[in-house]
Order: C-alpha cells, then structure tokens, then sequence
C-alpha cells in the first residue's frame, strides 16, 4: 500500500513548527524582542567579555569567573530557562534567579524593550 504523498510534507511542517516553539520560544513568560537590536546591545554592553562573542560562555574574562558565565549555545540548558528568567537576570543580576553574584544588574543601564531584545537575541544563539 502506498502512502498519500501529502503525510510526508504535513509530517515536516508540524517537526518544523516544534523545532521553532522549541528553540524560539520558551512559552513561560516568553518576551517580544528583536534579535538583531538584541546583537548590536549584546555588543554594546559588552556581554562578549565573559559570555563570548557566540555566547559559549567562553569570554577573555570567563577564566577567572565561578562559577562560569552561562553558555547561551546549550540548546539544552537554554530550554530550561524562560525568557522572563533570562531578563530577571539581565534587569536585576545573577542573584535574582539564584545565579553567579557575578552577574550584574542592568536595570539602570538598559530600558525594559532593550532587554526583551537581548533575549530575542540569545535565543538565536542556541544550537
């Protein structure tokens, strides 16, 4: 017996539109942003320096830092955390979700939609 030819591509859109809500959005307390103002931020503020410039968690600075800044490119660690999470620690620090005291507070330094767009941008970065 012979498969409908439309089962295979149906089967790839519902893989692709799992793959996106995986890797795009962490659905709890998911944010709108724009990762391409998120990179040039990313960059402006300097994140690279313990971060890295592909977000390994391997900046010039991560030697010296413990626990080690956090590797954005972990696809699996990633998913655990939700974007809400990940601009509580971008606004307030490391210590506001029980991460490295490292981490400091951007509150002052960056408007909320500036963070939104950060997130947006890390999320590109998980592989």
């Amino acid at each position: 017996m012979r498969r409908p030819l439309y089962v295979i591509p149906v089967s790839a859109v519902l893989a692709m539109a799992l793959l996106g809500f995986l890797r795009g959005s962490v659905a709890a307390g998911a944010v709108a942003g724009n990762a391409a103002n998120g990179k040039a931020l990313y960059a402006k503020m300097k994140c690279d320096v313990c971060h890295g410039k592909q977000g390994k968690g391997d900046g010039p600075a991560a030697k010296s830092l413990k626990p080690p800044p956090t590797n954005f490119s972990d696809m699996k660690l990633m998913c655990k955390r939700s974007d809400k999470q990940l601009s509580n620690v971008i606004k307030n620090g490391g210590p506001a979700e029980k991460k490295a005291a490292t981490m400091p507070s951007y509150k002052s330094k960056l408007k909320a939609s500036e963070i939104n767009d950060i997130v947006a941008y890390l999320r590109t970065l998980a592989k």
